[in-house]
C-alpha cells in the first residue's frame, strides 16, 4: 500500500460570497451577482444562458461601463447544488464571450469556479 500524501495549505482556501438571493414568490428564485470588468463594456442587457427545460436562465445587465449584474433565475432554491454548474458556466461565458471579469462579488474572479486554480495565490 502506497502512502500518497498531498499537502494542502490553508492559505489556498478563499472565502467567497454568493450573490444576493431572493424568493420571487411564484416558485422561482433570483440571485444577483455583482461583477466588475477589467475594461469598459457596452451598456445594455445580454442573454447569457437558458436551460432547455426552463429551470435556469441568466442575463447580464451592465450598470455602467465596468460594473454589471448577472441575474440568475431558477425554479429551485437559489442555493440548490444543481444550480452551481450552470452558474459557473455563466461566469465562463461572460468572461470568454463578453468581457474579462475582474471581480465577482468584490472578490478576485480566481477565487470562483471555473477560474480557480489549485495553488493560486490571489
Amino acid at each position: 500500500m502506497s502512502s500518497n500524501h498531498y499537502e494542502y495549505s490553508a492559505s489556498n482556501i478563499k472565502k467567497t460570497t454568493w450573490g444576493r438571493v431572493r424568493e420571487l414568490g411564484d416558485g422561482y428564485w433570483e440571485t444577483v451577482w455583482q461583477l466588475t470588468f477589467k475594461s469598459t463594456q457596452p451598456l445594455g442587457d445580454v442573454d447569457v444562458f437558458r436551460s432547455s427545460d426552463g429551470s435556469f436562465f441568466a442575463d447580464l445587465r451592465m450598470i455602467d461601463s465596468t460594473n454589471g449584474e448577472l441575474r440568475v433565475t431558477t425554479n429551485k432554491d437559489a442555493m440548490a447544488a444543481e444550480n452551481y454548474p450552470h452558474t459557473y458556466a455563466c461566469f465562463r461565458i461572460i468572461n470568454d464571450e463578453f468581457g474579462e471579469i475582474e471581480t465577482i462579488e468584490a472578490h478576485p474572479k480566481e477565487w470562483y469556479s471555473p477560474f480557480r486554480n489549485r495553488g493560486h495565490e490571489s
